[in-house]
Order: structure tokens, then C-alpha cells, then sequence
């Protein structure tokens, strides 16, 4: 019998969750002493603005995968940011994301790594986006030079990202 209950209320729940948050008062009393009203507040005066999703929060599904395995070039949000951002290096860096590390995500930031086949010390790309403040950063270390890319600043980086970063760059 409990478990007839339980499953009557998980799906009476269920079922409230799917509804409308704002109904219209369906009341159809037209008594003179109801108590009912009709509010001349349109619906939406009360929402508050919500920031748009960033174009880049999709990405964030892609964890485990790598930049090759989802076609991160061609992704219509990604490959021309990439492009103004680095100028002439992308193509260069498409051409030597040849060994490449799967995407990790440590919060709202995306970290991936590719690299020159069978020369990762010498020219490594180590790329970082920010999905909820739609911010892309490229760092390229390349002869022990880093050459770091920002989109629109730093990403704040979750500190096993920063330190890994760390062990990648060369000493200053």
C-alpha cells in the first residue's frame, strides 16, 4: 500500500513539474462576492532578465571526446573566433593538432591539449574555454617559447589546469 502511495505522489509531482508556471486564474465564479481576481499584470512584467546562454556552453557534452572527434574546427562557434584570434597561427595549429588529449572540464572551463606528432616538447597547443563567460584562450609553446592567445582576457583557471599549464610552459 506505501508503495502505492510513494508512486502516486512521484508521479502527481511529476506531472505539476511539467506544468506552466504561470496559469491564468480559470475560476468561473461570477459571483459578486468572489473573492477571485484577475490580475492586469501582463505575465512577463515580473521575470527578470536571464543572460543568454553562451554559444560556447554546448561544448561542455564534448568531455572525454577530443577536438578532432567533434570537428572543434568546423564548429560554427569556435573555428572563426579561432581564426580572428590567432590570425595566420591557426592554420598552423590545425595543421600540428596532430597528437591530441581528450577535452577535460573542471567546472565551466574547457581544457585540451594537441600537438606536433612525435614533437609535443618542442610544439605543444594547450587551449582553454570559459563556456559560461564565452571566453577562449590558446597557449603556444613552441622551441620553449610560450605564446599565449586571449579572446577577450584570462580565464580564470581551476588550479589543477593552472598547474599543469605551469609544467608546461617554459621557466621565465
Amino acid at each position: 500500500m506505501r508503495k502505492v502511495l510513494l508512486i502516486a505522489c512521484v508521479a502527481a509531482f511529476a506531472s505539476a513539474c511539467g506544468a506552466p508556471a504561470n496559469k491564468t486564474n480559470t475560476n468561473s465564479s461570477n459571483s459578486p462576492n468572489s473573492t477571485a481576481s484577475n490580475s492586469s499584470t501582463p505575465a512577463n512584467a515580473s521575470k527578470t532578465a536571464v543572460a543568454p546562454a553562451s554559444p560556447l556552453s554546448s561544448l561542455k557534452a564534448s568531455v572525454g571526446k577530443t577536438a578532432v572527434d567533434i570537428n572543434l574546427w568546423d564548429n560554427k562557434d569556435v573555428g572563426p573566433r579561432l581564426e580572428k584570434l590567432m590570425g595566420a597561427d591557426y592554420a598552423t595549429m590545425k595543421k600540428f593538432w596532430g597528437t591530441e588529449s581528450p577535452i577535460r572540464a573542471d567546472g565551466d572551463v574547457l581544457m585540451m591539449s594537441g600537438c606536433e606528432p612525435h614533437n609535443c616538447g618542442d610544439n605543444q597547443y594547450v587551449m582553454f574555454i570559459d563556456t559560461a563567460g564565452d571566453n577562449i584562450n590558446v597557449v603556444h609553446i613552441k622551441n620553449g617559447v610560450a605564446k599565449d592567445y586571449k579572446e577577450k582576457g584570462d580565464i580564470t583557471l581551476p588550479k589543477q589546469f593552472a598547474d599543469e599549464l605551469s609544467m608546461l610552459k617554459p621557466n621565465k
